[in-house]
């Protein structure tokens, strides 16, 4: 950015400066993880590969030889240590490294960013339930693999799922669906890394101890490191599914999303087992644990299936039987018949009257996010009236017009995201016309609707289709959950919404009798009866009473 820019344009390089931030943070969590993930798949593999034969000295549980880039290496893993060695390689940092970009990130883009919460949840009440969450999982998990129960690793697995679903559904209460699933991994995560740095390593210094002593290792120390490592390797799975969840806007935009978190867990556990399968010893050679191989597969293949059955019925029980989030109310409106839709001569005028004191405005969303705080104020009337007369309001014939079909304006409706906001926030346009999307903001959207679901960057204009029936349709921006406008898709001409002074026009109504239907986002809906005849203008008035 040149330095001109910077210097008159304060809050874009402010948004710019945290973009980078992100990007950098992103950058340094994703190959850390990469480092640790690998590093713990590649002990794994070496811990359950090691062979023993009648050379093999008293001293060495077991022998491994690899072949990787430009040469061979071979491993031993031994009981006590014998002769002299170089430096000790430590596997410690990447967890850290991992663990630390992690937990600035969800500092940056969601105790800071504005992700945390949606409108009606309380910002600080999210900040404790997200962190007794995080360090609450680990005291449980290791509380758990501790007690003699946690032997049985089905039993642990059986747990796990039942207080990944349990989680979920309490989350979804406090926490925006985004924030529950990166909780959700952040506290995976944290079991991890303190799975190393409170288990694994401190076993290994009196490991070390011992060795350095000249003692032979005990069995109880030795077996602690590969137990939390391998359960390491288990939940890195799941865990790469919860952080890349946020890409989806089906899985966390579900209402019941709880099953989807079950069905990824048993899609981690699943793949885990088929990761830590058989392995051979070389070319040629019969697999290792060969008599597993089969149960694991099963097992895991058992596992796909009830996880996709499990996400399937979800997603289409969202589809077809789940109710849209209040105050919208979404109902699509029958097709007509083939033939041309009557038009007419009349103008029907009329207002939208507020019965009641206008509610309070409510707290703006974007005001917890830098690029958006200096944009606008710091909250937002969701029922704006002038003189008792009501904006924002969607007009429309709901029945009575003659059958038949009305030709799509071929002219787009426009939709603006600007100030971290949509504008117009109401608005209508016919089945099948272009809704002309475009990002005047410095920070990127992605724009969700039932039928499209398509991200913006600064100054990008996208037409986006809306081809069904529906008052009203729902669009929304999924990095800033506040972000909302309505639109009213209908089969006909006949619409119209309020302005400032709460009036509006309906152009060119056929003669007849209709129900005029109104809505609004907060107040819900109304309607009204009118008779318009040939003469040119006909009145109608409609209320809505404050909650």
């Amino acid at each position: 950015m040149p330095l001109e820019s910077i210097q008159s344009d304060t809050p874009r390089a402010v948004s710019d400066l945290f973009e980078l931030l992100s990007v950098a943070l992103r950058w340094t969590h994703v190959f850390a993880a990469i480092l640790w993930v690998g590093s713990t798949y590649l002990f794994n593999f070496m811990e359950k590969s090691l062979e023993r034969d009648e050379a093999t000295p008293p001293n060495v549980r077991g022998r491994l030889w690899m072949v990787h880039g430009g040469g061979f290496y071979f491993v031993e893993k031994q009981k006590r240590l014998e002769g002299k060695y170089g430096v000790l390689h430590w596997f410690k940092y990447e967890s850290a490294t991992t663990w630390v970009s992690g937990a600035l990130l969800l500092a940056v883009v969601y105790y800071r960013g504005g992700l945390l919460v949606e409108p009606g949840q309380n910002h600080s009440t999210g900040v404790v339930v997200g962190l007794l969450t995080i360090f609450g999982g680990w005291v449980i998990y290791d509380l758990l693999v501790r007690s003699p129960i946690g032997r049985n690793e089905l039993f642990v697995a059986a747990v796990g799922w039942v207080s990944f679903v349990a989680a979920s559904w309490f989350l979804r209460a406090w926490l925006s669906p985004r924030a529950v699933f990166i909780h959700l991994g952040a506290m995976i995560g944290t079991i991890m890394a303190a799975n190393v740095w409170m288990r694994i390593l401190p076993t290994q210094r009196k490991m070390l101890a011992a060795l350095l002593d000249g003692k032979e290792i005990p069995s109880n120390l030795s077996a602690t490191g590969p137990l939390r490592s391998k359960q390491n390797s288990y939940l890195a799975i799941p865990l790469v599914l919860l952080m890349i969840s946020n890409h989806a806007p089906m899985i966390v935009g579900s209402p019941r999303m709880h099953w989807w978190v079950g069905g990824l867990f048993l899609v981690g556990f699943a793949v885990a087992r088929v990761f830590r399968g058989p392995t051979h010893a070389g070319e040629g050679a019969p697999a290792k644990n060969s008599d597993g191989t089969m149960v694991h597969a099963v097992l895991a293949l058992g596992l796909l299936l009830v996880a996709f059955v499990i996400g399937f019925r979800a997603a289409a029980a969202v589809v077809v039987t789940a109710p849209p989030p209040p105050p919208v109310k979404r109902a699509a409106m029958p097709r007509v018949a083939s033939k041309k839709g009557v038009v007419g001569a009349t103008t029907l005028r009329g207002s939208v009257t507020l019965t009641g004191p206008a509610p309070a405005p409510e707290a703006w969303g974007g005001a917890k996010l830098d690029e958006c705080r200096s944009l606008r104020a710091a909250t937002l009337p969701l029922v704006r009236a002038t003189g008792g007369k009501l904006a924002d309001v969607f007009v429309y014939v709901k029945a009575g017009l003659p059958e038949g079909t009305y030709e799509t304006p071929k002219v787009p409706v426009q939709l603006d995201q600007e100030g971290c906001e949509f504008t117009p926030r109401v608005f209508g346009l016919v089945a099948g016309q272009s809704l002309r999307v475009g990002n005047h903001d410095a920070v990127p959207h992605n724009v969700r609707a039932p039928e499209f679901n398509q991200a913006f960057t600064r100054g990008e204009t996208r037409d986006v289709p809306l081809e069904n029936p529906s008052v009203m349709t729902t669009i929304q921006c999924d990095l800033h959950p506040w972000m909302r406008s309505y639109a009213g898709v209908v089969e006909h001409p006949f619409f119209a919404v309020t302005g400032e002074d709460g009036g509006f026009a309906i152009e060119k109504l056929p003669e007849g009798e209709f129900t005029i239907a109104a809505w609004h986002e907060v107040l819900g809906t109304t309607e009204a009866k009118v008779t318009v005849t040939s003469a040119p203008v006909a009145t109608v008035e409609l209320t809505l009473a404050a909650k």
